[in-house]
């Protein structure tokens, strides 16, 4: 039936389009994020946050955020041996993060992770 597939094709649309718009608002997350850690990292002169710094860090973000990095870990696990969380460890962990978020909306979407890998 034609008015079937015009139904079906308006929703895969329109689902697309939700697709593109979270991709959209998760890359501005990650941005604003990253933004708050060169801010507090390049303070000092030397790369990376330290514990103390990590702390300023941590006070910028909204509740939501902050508890999202507490559950990936203690400033300890994160830094690691060096006591320095890197731009690579503050990646990791972003992306980990935004992996997550990412699930969790698909999850609401009811597709199962579908369409993943298109951004």
């Amino acid at each position: 039936d034609g008015e079937m597939k015009e139904l079906n094709d308006m929703v895969d649309s329109l689902n697309n389009g939700f697709v593109e718009m979270q991709n959209v608002v998760l890359n501005n997350k990650k941005a604003a994020l990253l933004a708050a850690y060169y801010n507090v990292s390049t303070r000092d002169g030397d790369a990376g946050l330290s514990e103390k710094e990590y702390k300023r860090f941590l006070a910028k973000l909204t509740i939501e955020q902050r508890q999202k990095f507490q559950d990936f870990g203690t400033f300890q696990e994160i830094a690691g041996d060096d006591g320095i969380i890197d731009l690579g460890e503050f990646q990791n962990v972003v992306d980990s993060i935004i992996s997550e978020c990412d699930e969790e909306m698909m999850k609401l979407m009811g597709s199962g992770g579908e369409g993943k890998g298109k951004g």
